[in-house]
């Protein structure tokens, strides 16, 4: 498989909600002439993923190759018409980690990546998944708010040649998805830009990216998450950064798809806002992006600051300090922030009875999950 070289930079392209980067990525995949490449956590049965399945039938006809990795637990409900495309000679589809009792708390560890790569000349990540709440294409609507970055640059060969090592160690004896990397150089150690993966504690860049970021943080750190239940690394750097005056600002969702995960964030609010964390909740629709912005620098992905993306998850961001990718991202924040509600100290300290409860008992549990997984 070639490797698309372009002949000038790109700058990557922030595209908001599924009605807009969804129909962006439907051109590429009709356009393509030699290879796609698909891997996803969430696939459910619905209008998306039916015009999915006759797009990849379509290129499929016309000799493109098709590879694909799905989460075998996060498509569960398509696993049928998986079977279906998979009889198709172009067609490959191969299920991340089948739910196996023996496997205990392994089975824990799924493939959280969004990532869409077509012809090596031109991909797409971020946090949407396959499903009608992201777009559903006879409406052109999007229940849920996501993002998702264009990239058209050399770092798309080096994505693609980790997809296909792990495409390769599904189902092969000689290579473990829960160790490190033992197949392609694995470049992106040490980077702070371009395509940031995380395949396994010892090789989680994103999180050593974002410690160094949070670490070094000199004007802002201004973090989206859908779901927040983040380390105590990462809440120790965020209550330091504010008590020496950066600007730092949470936003997250007040309506959401886990309500545990909602008194899980919550948990953490009185400390970040003694400390002079500014917090904010959007009420209007489930804000599903994760986006975070430390001075300059941003990035994107399928990464949430919580449990599962820091501990179990193969995770995929991209992160970049490109002016107009970075006010684009700028503008997405604060666009949102804007119809958040804040969350004020005093009145966080007077909320009622039952939503201490809540928070409290939901922190019990999470404790009690962390023990049994040990």
């Amino acid at each position: 498989m070639s490797h698309f070289q372009p002949s000038k930079y790109h700058s990557p392209e922030l595209i908001i909600d599924g009605c807009n980067f969804y129909p962006a990525i439907f051109r590429e995949l009709e356009s393509a002439q030699e290879s796609i490449l698909i891997e996803n956590y969430l696939v459910e049965d619905g209008e998306l993923w039916d015009q999915l399945c006759r797009t990849l039938i379509k290129r499929a006809d016309n000799n493109v190759l098709i590879q694909c990795i799905f989460d075998a637990f996060g498509t569960l409900g398509v696993h049928d018409d998986i079977s279906k495309l998979s009889r198709h000679p172009n067609i490959t589809i191969k299920l991340f980690n089948p739910i196996r009792l023996h496997l205990g708390s392994e089975n824990l560890r799924r493939t959280h990546v969004k990532l869409f790569i077509i012809d090596n000349r031109v991909a797409f990540t971020g946090g949407a998944g396959i499903t009608d709440s992201f777009y559903k294409p006879s409406t052109k609507s999007s229940a849920w708010s996501e993002v998702m970055v264009k990239v058209q640059d050399q770092d798309i060969g080096n994505i693609s040649d980790i997809f296909q090592w792990k495409f390769d160690a599904i189902g092969s004896k000689s290579k473990a998805l829960a160790t490190p990397f033992k197949g392609p150089v694995y470049i992106f150690e040490k980077r702070l830009e371009g395509w940031l993966y995380a395949h396994h504690f010892s090789t989680h860049w994103i999180k050593r990216a974002l410690y160094k970021k949070l670490a070094s943080a000199q004007s802002r750190i201004w973090i989206n998450s859908a779901y927040f239940f983040p380390t105590r690394r990462t809440l120790r750097f965020l209550k330091r950064k504010a008590k020496e005056g950066i600007d730092v600002r949470i936003l997250l969702p007040g309506v959401t798809d886990v309500l545990l995960m909602k008194y899980l964030a919550r948990g953490r609010y009185k400390r970040l806002l003694q400390a002079g964390v500014s917090i904010h909740e959007l009420n209007d629709r489930f804000l599903h992006s994760k986006v975070i912005i430390v001075d300059d620098w941003t990035t994107l992905g399928s990464f949430n600051l919580d449990v599962f993306s820091f501990r179990f998850n193969h995770e995929l961001n991209y992160a970049s300090k490109d002016h107009d990718f970075l006010k684009d991202a700028e503008g997405f924040f604060l666009s949102k922030l804007q119809s958040a509600v804040e969350i004020k100290p005093e009145e966080w300290t007077n909320r009622v009875l039952m939503s201490k409860v809540l928070e409290r008992g939901a922190y019990k549990l999470a404790q009690l999950f962390m023990k049994v997984i040990k």
